[in-house]
């Protein structure tokens, strides 16, 4: 996903590709929450039992409290149950999807809209 998204121009902010050994990973994932314009959970069972999956998504939605729809998107890709507020959060749900460009589209139109604030 984050391929997709910077190849159509937007900025992302992963572990493997922006952290290099020896810094800070609770820095410069406060600073990648609080700085983007957008935060992307990708929702699957390894992602929901992380915890520091479990604190990006709670501290995007801190960092809009009146609207946690503009800064947090969420989108499911595995099978898996959600439970607790992540559960009352509406998410795109790409399970079943099985052509990629349909999951492209679906993708890049939702962050359209999570930007737009539509």
């Amino acid at each position: 996903m984050a391929g997709t998204l910077e190849a159509a121009n937007y900025r992302t902010m992963l572990q493997v590709w922006d952290f290099v050994t020896g810094t800070n990973f609770i820095e410069l994932m406060d600073r990648g929450v609080s700085g983007s314009a957008v935060v992307v959970a990708i929702l699957s069972r390894n992602y929901l039992t992380s915890r520091y999956g479990r604190m990006e998504w709670q501290a995007a939605l801190r960092s809009a409290p009146d609207r946690p729809e503009s800064k947090l998107m969420t989108i499911r890709v595995e099978d898996c149950e959600l439970s607790g507020l992540l559960a009352t959060i509406t998410y795109l749900d790409l399970v079943g999807v099985d052509d990629p460009e349909r999951a492209r589209t679906l993708l890049l139109d939702r962050v359209n809209e999570t930007l737009a604030g539509r």
